[in-house]
């Protein structure tokens, strides 16, 4: 008898995108285009990594009394080893 398995896939980038938005809609915070194309680009592409990148802006913003900027994500995630450099596109300028 031969088990079936079941392969995931890593999410696309629209995937990803939609992710963000429904995970930030959800918890109540203001995330601009901007910095969710900022994330895109240097998360991991996996579901947990998005989850964790939003769970840690989420806790930063309310600790802080800060509103998500690229910045501030920067900052927050960085410290919390969640991204260490742009990933994708490297003629990004607001690295």
């Amino acid at each position: 008898n031969a088990t079936p398995v079941l392969r995931l896939d890593p999410p696309d980038e629209a995937l990803r995108e939609a992710l963000f938005d429904r995970l930030f809609l959800r918890r109540g915070i203001d995330a601009r285009p901007e910095l969710i194309h900022w994330l895109l680009a240097r998360v991991e592409r996996n579901h947990l990594a998005v989850i964790r990148t939003v769970d840690a802006l989420e806790q930063a913003a309310f600790e802080h009394r800060k509103r998500l900027s690229i910045p501030f994500a920067r900052t927050t995630l960085s410290a919390a080893g969640l991204i260490t450099e742009h990933r994708n596109k490297p003629d990004d300028l607001t690295q």
